[in-house]
């Protein structure tokens, strides 16, 4: 586009050269044909006075002898003088005619010249119109990947603050959560454990109640704190398989985390591409809609131009001055000779 407006620019500026060129063309041609014509009148009158000075010769010789031949030349000199007279009021119209008639002719040249550049113009405004009409359906369907793109980005988005909520629940089950139990449980099993020694002796004690016990009693309640110990030590067990698999979890969502990471890192550039397409896609649009009205102006001008309805004035003009000049009669060997 940057081109085609620097060639508009250049032919412009040709254009203007052409204009003033014809200009002083115009006037040198002006110029000159007055010249000749005030060379052609001297010379004219510099024949008449010859031919005056040697028609005085000859009648101061002849004068007694051709009286008679005298006067009739004499009115056939008047006869001459009043028909170069009128033959040089001739040329001088005809000149004047012709000068107009070039003028006229010139006024129309330029204004077909500016109906030119415009038709130009609008032809390459068509031509920048055409293309960007032409890539619609290319900037339409870039527009609507884009809106596909920008909602799937939206969906990671969701997904990514998820897989930050989850991480960070696992994270306080890893680091909080399990390690406390764990440490309970440890805490819980050593004092069973404790409690178990006391009562591995006989005339043990209670720990509760600090009654002393029979052997049945006391196996009873070893059984017991063993079974606790036991479940204690399955809870721990328990919670360290749900340690491995939060670890594995947490790898997962790890990795999961880069990649939708770098999925919703583009969604700034995404949304620069969908601003970029959506006026694109406006100037794609407004083309199609100007390319009607460049059409019609471009045919409107070609009528103009074919017809010559673009200087009706100066036709009209033309064709007086031609008709003028047609009614003119002149005969320059005529004129030469008188």
């Amino acid at each position: 586009l940057q081109q085609l407006r620097e060639q508009e620019r250049v032919y412009s500026a040709q254009a203007e050269e052409y204009t003033t060129l014809q200009q002083r063309q115009a006037a040198l041609q002006q110029t000159i044909t007055t010249e000749q014509y005030r060379l052609e009148l001297e010379q004219r009158s510099a024949r008449q006075h010859q031919q005056e000075l040697e028609q005085k010769i000859q009648m101061s010789e002849t004068f007694l002898q051709k009286a008679p031949s005298i006067a009739a030349a004499y009115i056939a000199l008047q006869e001459a003088r009043q028909c170069d007279a009128a033959m040089a009021q001739t040329l001088q119209e005809r000149y004047r005619l012709e000068q107009g008639k070039s003028q006229v002719e010139f006024r129309m040249q330029q204004k077909r010249h500016t109906l030119e550049l415009e038709q130009r113009s609008l032809l390459d405004r068509q031509c920048d119109w055409q293309l960007k009409e032409a890539a619609l359906p290319t900037l339409q369907r870039q527009v609507e990947d884009i809106q596909q793109q920008l909602t799937e980005v939206e969906q990671q988005t969701k997904r990514f603050e998820q897989i930050r909520t989850d991480g960070v629940a696992i994270r306080v089950q890893l680091e909080t959560s399990i390690p406390q139990a764990q440490e309970t449980l440890q805490k819980e099993i050593q004092e069973q454990e404790e409690k178990r020694a006391l009562l591995a002796s006989a005339g043990a004690h209670c720990p509760l109640c600090e009654k002393t016990l029979t052997d049945q009693e006391r196996r009873r309640v070893i059984q017991k704190l063993t079974q606790e110990v036991a479940r204690r030590e399955a809870r721990i067990q328990e919670l360290q398989r749900e340690q491995q698999q939060l670890l594995q979890q947490r790898q997962k969502l790890r990795l999961e985390y880069r990649q939708v990471e770098q999925q919703v890192a583009q969604r700034q550039s995404l949304e620069q591409q969908y601003a970029a397409a959506q006026v694109s896609l406006a100037e794609a649009t407004q083309a199609r809609d100007n390319l009607v009205s460049v059409l019609q102006a471009l045919q409107e001008l070609d009528t103009r131009l074919t017809a010559g309805t673009y200087a009706t004035e100066e036709l009209a003009r033309l064709q007086e001055l031609s008709t003028a000049l047609e009614s003119l009669t002149y005969n320059k060997e005529a004129h030469e000779a008188v």
